[in-house]
């Protein structure tokens, strides 16, 4: 702005131009390598012909890691108006994973395209965290206890504790198809997700069998294991050839009144009979 072409008499002062820079560019020098703007010419003692140098406005793109990681790429980039930033990938340390740049994106790698404005942003990385469920198989035959909300921080101890109910007996921790614990209390480093399964099986009881004399006849079984609530049936055959006959059952010095030779029962727990011939 102002008078471009001006005739000044020796010595005299040229008038007042100004550099204009266009939206988005700004004054750089003039050919003479002045920097004054606006420029006013004084005591002109010789033709002048300046050129105005204009350059398109640029930013500064800064990346930043947070903690627990770190980027790749050019953390410190100079874009001019309207282009491109170049990529850089936010990379998180191990056990931990990135979560979003200060901006609130999420994209990563990331490219800022279309720069207008100075950019300043953060790479955020948080520790990785991870589901631990457990069930019991069968369902309704105990607990577990000890999972809390089930979501824990790498490095993070859970220990489970596996309840069966009264006529039930904890046999295993399963993952998968692998068997992880046999011990009702279970303890681990969470570093990835996991789904256990608690195993329970029916209380087994042990029922012993024998002939009294041994001579006197036969049982149906020496010793076996029934599982709790099944029913069993105890029998007891006499030496017939021998002149034997059933007598009775007992268990621990008493008498099953009205036993006959068959006998049958619920096992709820260890139980030992003896078959009594005469």
């Amino acid at each position: 702005t102002g008078t471009l072409v001006q005739t000044v008499n020796h010595g005299s002062n040229a008038t007042q131009v100004t550099a204009v820079a266009n939206a988005n560019y700004h004054f750089v020098n003039w050919s003479d390598g002045s920097t004054v703007n606006p420029r006013t010419d004084t005591n002109v003692t010789a033709n002048i012909t300046v050129t105005a140098n204009f350059a398109i406005d640029t930013y500064t793109v800064t990346y930043i890691a947070g903690a627990n990681g770190s980027i790749t790429g050019t953390l410190v980039q100079t874009v001019n108006h309207g282009s491109n930033a170049t990529q850089v990938t936010a990379v998180a340390d191990a056990n931990y994973h990135f979560v979003n740049w200060s901006d609130g994106s999420t994209v990563n790698p990331r490219t800022d395209t279309n720069v207008t404005a100075n950019i300043t942003v953060t790479a955020n990385f948080i520790l990785n965290s991870y589901t631990i469920s457990a069930a019991v198989n069968p369902l309704n035959t105990g607990t577990v206890t000890g999972l809390g909300s089930g979501i824990f921080n790498h490095g993070d101890v859970v220990s489970l504790t596996a309840n069966p109910n009264e006529e039930y007996v904890f046999t295993a921790w399963v993952e998968g198809t692998d068997t992880v614990s046999t011990f009702t209390v279970y303890s681990f480093t969470a570093t990835a997700n996991r789904n256990l399964v608690a195993h329970f099986e029916l209380k087994q009881y042990l029922i012993t069998l024998e002939a009294n004399p041994e001579n006197g006849g036969t049982v149906n079984f020496a010793a076996q294991y029934f599982p709790h609530g099944s029913e069993v049936t105890i029998i007891a055959t006499p030496n017939s050839d021998d002149f034997y006959l059933f007598v009775n059952w007992s268990e621990d010095g008493a008498v099953l009144e009205g036993a006959e030779a068959t006998y049958t029962f619920t096992a709820l727990s260890d139980r030992s009979f003896i078959a009594n011939f005469a």
